[in-house]
């Protein structure tokens, strides 16, 4: 009785076609990454503007927490609006901060995925509040 063809595949066979699924899997799975800027509450909303499907996530490489956008590689996002910057006025730790300035910054140019910061404004005891948006 002769033996079933199966038995003939050798085992270094296997393992590549194993290696081979393995590759493809992990190249069509690959998450990218998108820097958003400074995060805020629509972070979400700019990565799924700008990645569809993407997962924004709010990080804390610095002491800022940074919008970043996770998304499916291969996806090729839209090009960039090109972006303007704008001074808000005053930052004071006592009146508006950070979270302050960002706030007025996004209601003064809605729509635009405007971000503020308080800036030092070198040479004066004063903090600026610096808008950052689409134009």
């Amino acid at each position: 009785m002769s033996k079933p063809h199966c038995s003939q595949i050798s085992i270094p066979m296997l393992l590549v076609l194993a290696i081979g699924i393995t590759l493809t899997i992990t190249v069509k799975g690959e998450i990218c990454q998108d820097g958003l800027g400074l995060c805020g509450e629509d972070c979400q909303q700019r990565c799924q503007q700008k990645h569809a499907g993407g997962q924004g996530s709010c990080d804390y490489p610095l002491s800022l927490p940074l919008c970043t956008c996770y998304y499916t590689c291969g996806q090729d996002p839209p090009p960039r609006p090109r972006r303007c910057n704008d001074n808000n006025g005053v930052c004071s730790a006592k009146e508006c901060w950070n979270d302050c300035c960002n706030s007025k910054c996004i209601d003064k140019y809605a729509g635009k995925q405007a971000v503020g910061t308080c800036q030092e404004a070198v040479g004066t005891a004063y903090n600026l509040c610096l808008c950052e948006f689409n134009c």
